[in-house]
């Protein structure tokens, strides 16, 4: 993947999910969280477990952390970074170690599933995976075409 195409993605999805947040009201799960599913449409292992990462950190610090300690603000953040990393570790493991952890995609990818697991705490379930879908299908199409001119 050439490095132009990584930045004209990032620069794409930061400027649509401002502009979808702007006229919708509904976050796409972050302002990178878009981008970042942009660039791994290719790789459904990788786009697929960040969503299910991103949910199951939702549900476990929703759920489970929560109702043991006091989570609000930046420490329920770093709830959400904390299982989502010990999530892809354990993913990591049992898959054979298909995620290089020295990639750049895939650590960003940790990262991106807590902000989606933060999105659906605060939005819920349905517009977060609404407005994520749809800006992450306008930020891929958009990239693609500009690839092709």
């Amino acid at each position: 993947m050439e490095l132009s195409y990584v930045y004209t993605t990032i620069i794409l999805g930061i400027a649509v999910s401002l502009i979808f947040t702007e006229i919708t009201g509904i976050s796409a799960g972050g302002i990178v969280v878009p981008a970042y599913l942009a660039l791994t449409v290719n790789q459904p292992s990788v786009l697929i477990s960040t969503l299910a990462i991103g949910l199951i950190a939702y549900v476990a610090v929703e759920f489970g952390l929560s109702r043991l300690m006091m989570l609000y603000g930046k420490r329920k953040f770093a709830a959400f970074v904390f299982v989502a990393l010990i999530l892809r570790i354990i993913l990591n493991l049992a898959l054979g170690g298909i995620f290089d952890a020295l990639d750049a995609l895939t650590s960003v990818g940790v990262i991106t599933a807590a902000l989606l697991a933060s999105t659906i705490s605060k939005q819920g379930v349905g517009y977060t995976l609404l407005g994520t879908g749809i800006v992450t299908v306008i930020v891929y199409g958009a990239a693609e075409l500009i690839a092709v001119l």
